[in-house]
């Protein structure tokens, strides 16, 4: 066994070091969970949120009762963080702390596999913890660094049961987030296959189980699907609906625009990374059979994939979500070029003082450009009164939360809307359509969202089949009101409003419903009798 696979057959058991980190990572995720009000201000900090708790309290599932493109597990995951807290919003807040300390966790690890060294470890964990996705987001960290950390343990042992552990991670992701499965799968096909010890006829068996075995974990979840006639839907749903909405939302690529440098430079580095780890894996491509080697161009192949995540909506917000296995490959750059004895045979010119500080000058660099990036600070300030108002929000309910936002601040109207829907306009259970993007709004309200289509955005479900289905729904349901944001544009586009793409959708509410006037913003209208 070469240097390069000891520490991956052998792992790090300092018990004692992962406690410390697992302490200071839940620390800072603590600090950085968000204020009382970001639920009601985020549109997409509420989408699994409200999804899980219909599934919870209705029984209604995604791509049987309502219009979905993300996974089940997205809405399941959160359904069951509801269930075991009382349907408080601080059981959402914590299912994202959990899911991302064991995120970075498992991170923290496979940096040290990588580094062998504590001090580049922590160096690189703490520029991604600064670097945290939106916070309702953890899957972005948790699924990737699962499937790696599979990965890594069937490149240490290859047999049967570490596949079936790695088809396992691969399965989850798919059924989290289907784009984030094809790219776990393609990661992990690299690490099965990469192995030229190895006949192509070994491999091969090994990638086609891999497959297989990834799909016979799917099964439950198609076999429920079929049961209920809808194998079709689901499929039609995630590539057409998907794609769809990609194009409709499609925001101009800061690579081909440098409309604002700071954030084009951000991505051009984030994009070098594994281009820049790949060239240095070519280098040493006879030392393939090194396990270590073969997870690191595993870990290269996942970020280039992952990186088609932040191209589609290519802002600051959405490169985070595509950045954590470029993490990976910012270690995979400093191992490479860092001294040792291989280096130092090959040639000692390569003893060159500023290998050694690689790692601490790229994360720097990467640092510097994300902060200048950034349309907000990385460092917001949190004292300890704001952690003891966040604490004592999140331990809430969701009446006496609303309620005491109101009581904070009489003027923060979108606590005020919720109040007005829950004690003026509905009556308890009973469902409301808020359009085009607010379903936060039905979950602090206790209000089921309508009609099957918890959302408008251009693209998503909009075509006449789709809107004519959720037309059918809203007055089958005798849905009474109405609340509809007019004048909201994605990306402050005229051609994003909602009303323009699901304006069959529109003419219906407008011909089934009388106008009542505004209510912060909204036009409120109610079912003609």
């Amino acid at each position: 066994m070469t240097e390069e696979e000891k520490p991956v057959a052998a792992g790090h058991n300092r018990l004692w070091l992962y406690v410390l980190v697992g302490c200071a990572v839940l620390g800072w995720l603590a600090v950085a969970a968000p204020s009382p009000e970001f639920f009601l201000v985020s549109s997409d900090g509420g989408h699994q949120l409200t999804g899980g708790t219909q599934l919870l309290t209705l029984g209604e599932h995604p791509y049987l009762d309502y219009f979905e493109t993300y996974g089940p597990l997205t809405f399941y995951a959160s359904a069951l963080a509801q269930w075991l807290t009382g349907l408080r919003p601080g059981g959402e807040i914590a299912l994202n702390i959990l899911g991302w300390a064991l995120g970075y966790l498992l991170l923290f690890r496979l940096l040290l596999l990588i580094f062998n060294r504590v001090g580049p470890s922590l160096a690189v964990l703490a520029l991604a913890l600064l670097l945290l996705p939106q916070f309702y987001k953890y899957y972005c960290v948790l699924l990737p660094f699962l499937s790696l950390t599979a990965a890594q343990l069937y490149l240490a042992r290859p047999g049967w049961r570490a596949l079936a552990g790695l088809a396992a991670t691969v399965a989850v992701a798919w059924l989290f987030r289907h784009d984030f499965g094809v790219y776990n799968l393609l990661m992990a096909l690299t690490a099965v296959l990469s192995d030229p010890a190895k006949s192509w006829r070994s491999r091969g068996r090994a990638g086609l189980g891999l497959i297989g075995l990834s799909a016979l974990f799917c099964l439950p979840w198609f076999l429920f699907l079929l049961a209920h006639q809808a194998g079709r839907r689901y499929f039609a749903m995630i590539i057409f609906a998907s794609t769809a909405m990609s194009r409709g939302l499609m925001l101009p690529h800061p690579l081909l625009n440098w409309q604002d440098p700071w954030l084009s430079c951000c991505y051009l580095a984030f994009f070098l990374l594994p281009v820049g780890a790949l060239f240095l894996l070519w280098r040493r491509r006879r030392a393939y059979p090194s396990a270590l080697l073969r997870l690191q161009l595993a870990g290269v192949v996942l970020a280039l994939a992952s990186l088609v995540q932040s191209s589609h909506r290519a802002d600051f917000y959405h490169l985070l979500e595509g950045i954590p296995p470029d993490f990976l490959c910012l270690a995979t750059i400093g191992h490479l070029l860092r001294p040792g004895p291989k280096a130092a045979e090959e040639s000692t010119s390569r003893r060159s003082p500023w290998r050694g500080g690689a790692t601490i000058g790229l994360t720097l660099t990467l640092l510097i450009l994300a902060w200048q990036s950034a349309p907000y600070p990385l460092l917001a300030s949190h004292w300890p009164p704001q952690l003891a108002r966040k604490a004592s929000y999140y331990t809430l309910t969701r009446r006496p939360y609303i309620d005491r936002l109101v009581k904070e601040d009489p003027k923060f109207w979108p606590a005020r809307l919720v109040q007005a829907i829950r004690d003026r306009l509905t009556r308890p259970g009973e469902r409301i359509a808020i359009y085009p993007f607010f379903m936060k709004f039905n979950y602090f309200a206790e209000r089921p969202f309508a009609a099957g289509l918890m959302l408008l955005a251009p693209g998503y479900f909009d075509s006449e089949g789709y809107l004519q289905e959720a037309i059918t729904k809203l007055r089958r349901q005798k849905v009474r009101y109405v609340l509809w944001d007019e004048a909201f544009r994605f990306d402050g586009l005229p051609a994003r409003n909602p009303m323009r793409s699901s304006a069959l959708l529109h003419a219906a509410v407008v011909n089934d419903y009388q106008n009542l006037g505004q209510l912060y913003g909204f036009t409120v209208y109610r079912r003609k009798e």
